[in-house]
Parts: C-alpha cells; structure tokens; sequence
C-alpha cells in the first residue's frame, strides 16, 4: 500500500517582521501544525494528489498595504487568501495544467495573515493565540477552496464547516 502523500505548506514573513523573529517561528509552527491537520480533513483527493500552499505572515502595516493594493479597502484585515484555481465549495476540475510539471503538484494559493490580529482577536474573543492562529489559516484554507461568506447562504455552509474541521483537527474554541 503506498503512503499518503504529503502536502507542502511553505511559511514566509513579511520584512515588516524581521526584529519579531521567535514570535514569527511561533506562528509559522502553530500554522503548519494546523493546515497539515486541516488539509488532510478537507482536502478529499489529498491521499491521490499533493498540493501546496504558501503562508505570509505580516503585520498591520504589511496586511493594510496588500487589502489596499488587492481590494482598495485602506484598513488592516487578519486574513486575505489569493485561490489560483477556480473552485466553488471545495468543488471542481483540477486540469494538467494546473499541476506543476516536474513535482505534479498542485498549488491551491497564498494566505496572508496577520500577526497583530492574531493577538488583537484572540485577546477580543478570549481565547488562545493558537485557536486564533488555527482559525485564520483554516479560514484562508476554505477561501483558496472555493467557500465564501459574502452571502448568507454561503456563509451558513462555510463557517460552521470550518468550525467542524477545527474541533474535528484538535482546535476548538478551549484550544490552549
């Protein structure tokens, strides 16, 4: 029987963050830790298909300059995703061409989240800076599949889906 394959979640940081190195290191492991889980939960082909997703962390600054650029909305956000496929709740085609030629995988997209806020909302909503952590990569994570929030009909499939895959995943509103 052969192994499961394994997806790839590469981290960056922002410059913004180049004197915060230990509290970035933090992160970057608490949203590995949660994407391998979350991945392997929500991603039905991942046993027949590798696919890769990159994580920027950033600051305030850095994520109001992106929301600006990207969205012309001049404020800071916590999450922003950037699919490079088109799928509609974790639905569709995934062509030859959308897989790299040499690896065969398969890149979902770029999350961005933001350091700060990962503090500010945790602190708000009383709970740990992990189950924040958790919660905005795998908010991101359904963004790249497809799920959205912008209607109510929508956001009454995406949000309690991702509330299933967190305390499925180990990272429910007790989280330590």
């Amino acid at each position: 029987m052969a192994g499961k394959i394994k997806n790839e979640i590469l981290i960056s940081f922002d410059e913004n963050l180049s004197e915060r190195e230990e509290e970035c290191e933090k992160y970057a492991d608490l949203a590995k830790k949660a994407l391998e889980s979350l991945m392997s939960r929500v991603l039905i082909n991942s046993r027949h298909m590798k696919t890769e997703i990159n994580v920027t962390f950033t600051d305030n600054e850095g994520i109001r300059a992106i929301n600006k650029r990207e969205r012309n909305i001049d404020s800071p956000t916590d999450v922003l995703s950037f699919p490079l496929l088109d799928l509609f709740d974790g639905k569709g085609k995934i062509e030859e061409y959308d897989r790299d030629p040499v690896t065969g995988c398969v890149t979902l997209g770029d999350i961005v989240v933001s350091i700060d806020k990962i503090k500010e909302q945790a602190a708000d909503y009383g709970h740990s800076e992990k189950r924040e952590t958790a919660f905005l990569v795998c908010h991101g994570l359904l963004h790249l599949l497809g799920y959205d929030h912008i209607e109510p009909e929508r956001e009454a499939v995406m949000l309690p889906l991702c509330e299933n895959l967190l305390d499925g995943a180990g990272f429910g509103r007790d989280c330590e």
